[in-house]
């Protein structure tokens, strides 16, 4: 299911990401360090209907790997090692293709990130 969300891109202005405490941030600004340091969307979404979790309502904690995520890993992979810790209240996360469509739980980070080029 597409989100209606806009895809960033490389070149948007770089914003504060931390709200102030190291250790959490908002899910927009959450949502927007993965994508700077992945090569990839994610969104975190109701697991009933699929609708968007609203990011300037959340306080999450950090995204505080040091390198990218391995490209053989699967999307399903990938959320399970570094985004399971973030979910809760009914919600999970989605890997966004660079079309805006869903990424499968099978397909690999190097598909993944190619679909951005």
């Amino acid at each position: 299911m597409a989100n209606n969300r806009p895809l960033p891109t490389k070149s948007s202005p770089k914003l504060p990401l931390s709200d102030g405490d190291v250790n959490h941030m908002l899910l927009k600004n959450l949502e927007k360090k993965i994508w700077y340091f992945e090569g990839f969307q994610v969104w975190l979404v109701e697991i009933k209907g699929g609708r968007a979790v609203r990011g300037d309502q959340l306080n999450v904690g950090n995204y505080n790997f040091k390198r990218r995520a391995k490209n053989n890993l699967t999307v399903e992979e990938f959320i399970g090692a570094r985004l399971k810790r973030f979910e809760q209240y009914g919600w999970t996360w989605q890997v966004v293709l660079g079309d805006g469509s869903t990424a499968h739980r099978n397909k690999s980070l190097e598909n993944v990130r190619h679909s951005y080029t």
